[in-house]
């Protein structure tokens, strides 16, 4: 054979062993493109997701942020509203036993005294209006014998305590609005804001 032939012939398989090489070469770099495209995807995916994941979670932070804040602000305008609704029935429940002042606290005494031989302390005001001598008549009209305790040193507030021993029973006005309002709280509060969300 001669040397051109042998030499031609080299050249093809050369050139044959070349494409083959060259063909292998494009399929495994195309099959490691698909790879790393499909690795690439997957990633992308899982990133994706996890921020839609924190995205979704700070959502729901805000959400419940923005809940707490109109519930705190609901329980401001309520907490105002029985505030204003307390000093509302101070100032009426005052008006209204200004006419029969003295038959209200014979009243709310007759329904406090216990044992009937109580000391009847007073607040300023009380002292000032009724005085010693309202013990004596209650006395007399219910068949007690109080004794008159004296003078309490707080200026600001309004009412009577019995005392007997070492116990002491409040009367003033702001125990007795608190009383009311703890055993009527339920209606106050579904009375004032019926419909109204927390």
């Amino acid at each position: 054979m001669p040397l051109e032939d042998i030499l031609r012939r080299i050249e093809e398989e050369t050139a044959s062993r070349k494409e083959t090489i060259l063909e292998n070469a494009r399929k495994e770099a195309a099959l490691r493109k698909e790879r790393a495209k499909e690795a690439l995807e997957k990633e992308v995916a899982a990133f994706l997701e996890g921020k839609k994941r924190e995205a979704e979670l700070e959502a729901q932070r805000m959400i419940a942020e923005a809940r707490l804040w109109g519930r705190n602000e609901l329980a401001k305008v309520k907490q105002e509203a029985l505030q204003m609704l307390r000093r509302e029935l101070e100032a009426r429940l005052l008006a209204a036993i200004e006419a029969e002042y003295a038959s209200w606290w014979k009243g709310v005494l007759s329904r406090s005294v216990e044992s009937g031989d109580e000391e009847v302390w007073m607040f300023p005001e009380e002292a000032r209006r009724l005085g010693p001598q309202f013990v004596e008549e209650v006395n007399r009209s219910l068949g007690y014998r109080l004794s008159f305790g004296g003078v309490l040193e707080d200026q600001s507030g309004r009412g009577l305590l019995l005392r007997k021993g070492g116990v002491t029973v409040d009367l003033s006005f702001r125990t007795l609005l608190e009383d009311f309002f703890r055993s009527n709280e339920r209606d106050v509060l579904l009375a004032l804001f019926q419909g109204v969300e927390a």
